[in-house]
């Protein structure tokens, strides 16, 4: 099996067998334990996209759950008190987030 990592694009990929998959993807999926799922989005916590330590990615149940913890996190530091937590939040939004 033959291994070759790819660093042009700004998320690391590697090519086994003759399929590409992104790096950030599989230490996700190794970190959960199970394959992940066609929409589910990674989020580089350091804002790293090249770090795909598993303690720095955290896993979302979709784009769209990704952009409201974006959001959350934005009026966070604008000062805003929130009265649930950001789990709270998505799970309100019917979404979910794994750390």
């Amino acid at each position: 099996m033959s291994e070759k990592i790819q660093t042009h694009n700004p998320y690391p990929r590697v090519r086994k067998d003759g399929l590409l998959s992104y790096r950030h993807r599989d230490m996700a999926a190794m970190k959960l334990g199970r394959a992940l799922e066609a929409g589910e989005t990674v989020h580089h916590d350091n804002g790293d996209k090249a770090d795909w330590h598993p303690d720095n990615l955290i896993v979302f149940s979709s784009h769209r759950a990704h952009m409201l913890f974006e959001n959350y996190l934005v009026r966070e530091q604008q000062g805003v008190g929130h009265l649930y937590t950001v789990e709270e939040w998505l799970a309100w939004h019917g979404e979910w987030m794994r750390r």
